[in-house]
């Protein structure tokens, strides 16, 4: 059937991905052109980039920068356009810009009855309207034991739709679909290239199942310290002993991990 063996293709052929890291697969090769990114400070949006830099803007905050650095976004892969079909029960008529020989994109809404009465509902325009589903046409798949969460681009709300948070475990499930929550009451367009989804891995045995509460006490000597069990944070600004101290505490749980393997191995090999 195939001239050449290297035709085959089988599941066994995925690069299976690390700890750390998330392998994407397009529907089409086409979809590569805009298609997902991994955060950084190269990708950093242009409203970051255009902040004043002064001391106290969003530009000097190390939580909001950090966290916009934070996993992947995957923007839309075409232009979408709703509009609103009150004759079909509420539902929000989808037409996706179709990438040409590849009829591919396609919207399977989840009813209003599938959600019900909630917060999030109360924020529609049209009542009781369905969620739209567009069926990403990118697989993901993590390590084992890895999952992910899927938020919104927080940063960059939109007044017309909101993307439903979620956590997938794309361990063994690598179906990442947006499902968004519509808050307009009339016909809008996403166009391509509009973030659509913040995708953060995280190792799923490390959740917090624990929470304990000190008495108030303690809270004066906490508030003003962190940097070590003597270290004081600064008046003026944390940024810069901020990240050093961050660089410090990972190479320290680093080494203490690295340690802690070279030990075990040298127990697995009988050498200790």
């Amino acid at each position: 059937m195939f001239g050449n063996k290297k035709q085959i293709r089988t599941y066994r052929d995925i690069k299976k991905p690390k700890p750390g890291e998330i392998l994407i697969v397009p529907r089409d090769n086409r979809l590569n052109e805009t298609g997902p990114f991994v955060n950084s400070a190269k990708t950093l949006p242009d409203w970051f980039k255009n902040v004043d830099k002064k001391s106290g803007s969003i530009r000097s905050c190390s939580g909001t920068l950090d966290f916009l650095q934070l996993g992947i976004t995957v923007p839309m892969w075409t232009n979408a356009y709703f509009t609103p079909n009150l004759n079909l029960g509420a539902q929000w008529e989808v037409q996706m810009y179709q990438i040409a020989y590849a009829e591919s994109f396609s919207n399977e809404p989840f009813p209003y009855h599938s959600v019900g009465k909630c917060p999030m509902t109360d924020m529609r325009g049209i009542e009781k309207s369905a969620f739209p589903k567009l069926v990403n046409p990118w697989c993901f798949m993590t390590a084992p034991g890895w999952s992910s969460i899927v938020l919104p681009p927080l940063f960059e709300p939109n007044k017309d739709w909101q993307t439903v948070a979620s956590i997938v475990h794309t361990d063994f499930y690598h179906n990442l679909n947006l499902v968004l929550n519509i808050t307009a009451e009339n016909a809008f367009t996403i166009k391509v290239g509009t973030p659509m989804m913040h995708i953060i891995p995280f190792k799923r045995n490390q959740d917090i199942d624990k929470m304990n509460i000190e008495d108030e006490y303690l809270y004066r000597f906490i508030t003003a310290r962190g940097f070590g069990e003597t270290g004081v944070i600064p008046k003026t600004t944390t940024g810069r002993s901020y990240k050093a101290y961050q660089r410090k505490i990972d190479d320290d749980v680093l080494a203490a991990e690295s340690s802690k393997t070279t030990f075990l191995k040298r127990i697995k090999n009988g050498k200790s």
